[in-house]
């Protein structure tokens, strides 16, 4: 980090890490300082940085907790919301300068017959997120599922098969879990999900994680990954949980959910 970088960094760390964050996205930049600026100003405090590949598919996304408050929904831009005030708010940047709001809800009123749809039986909803005509349910497998099995139940419905991982996962209680995306009655994504009790030490996973990854986009992670420890307080484990997002034509994206708290609460 040369001087200027330092000296900016130690005045305010996120107008140092949020570019780095941003990638490609650098038109979104003015926009997101001011959207970040503006969720920490009405008491919102960090929850999730996530660092995905490919780069130019992710750019900058960062969730916020809310504590259910309507001035920080209303900052987020999403206090309208039909679920009312959100549990968490999620900003990502996108080409062309775009910064879009997601709401997370713990307990969102779902229509029953919608909460397991697409779903292992056993899946456990944790959460879930109503963006425009896209619903999305978050859930926790119980009980220690090895991988390989986790991973072809969960993605039968979208009639494609797991690709590997590409790091070792070891069967913990806890340590599968799962998101189901549907634009309206279309089911069109699904994301695994290896949280920390299933991950080894940081080292290792870093090391597999970058692994399939070419040079620039394995250097970019790094540069973003530390970019999210300048303006993350979060103490312990770098890698918190691992995404791999499916859609009906295969793997599309990897991301890791780094420096965050437990960012699929099992309560």
């Amino acid at each position: 980090m040369g001087t200027e970088q330092a000296r900016v960094a130690a005045a305010d760390p996120w107008a140092l890490a949020l570019p780095v964050l941003a990638g490609p996205h650098v038109d979104a930049v003015p926009a997101l300082l001011a959207r970040v600026a503006a969720l920490r100003g009405a008491g919102a405090p960090l929850f999730e940085v996530v660092v995905g590949t490919p780069v130019a598919a992710y750019g900058a996304r960062l969730t916020f907790e809310t504590g259910r408050h309507e001035a920080v929904a209303r900052q987020a831009g999403v206090g309208d919301h039909p679920w009312g005030p959100p549990d968490w708010v999620g900003l990502r940047t996108a080409a062309g300068g775009a910064v879009r709001a997601k709401a997370y809800h713990r307990r969102p009123p779902l229509v029953p017959t919608l909460v397991h749809r697409g779903m292992p039986a056993t899946a456990r909803p944790v959460m879930a997120a109503l963006d425009g005509q896209t619903t999305e349910v978050y859930a926790v497998l119980p009980g220690a599922t090895a991988w390989e099995r986790f991973a072809a139940e969960a993605l039968a419905p979208l009639g494609c098969a797991p690709a590997r991982p590409g790091v070792s996962i070891v069967a913990r209680a806890g340590g599968c879990a799962v998101s189901v995306r549907h634009d309206g009655d279309e089911l069109t994504g699904i994301t695994l999900f290896a949280t920390s009790d299933a991950l080894r030490p940081d080292g290792a996973v870093e090391a597999e994680w970058l692994a399939g990854m070419t040079a620039d986009e394995a250097a970019s992670h790094r540069q973003r990954v530390a970019a999210a420890a300048t303006v993350s307080r979060t103490p312990g484990r770098r890698y918190r949980m691992l995404a791999w997002h499916y859609t009906r034509a295969g793997l599309v994206s990897r991301a890791a959910s780094v420096h965050s708290r437990d960012v699929l609460p099992d309560h």
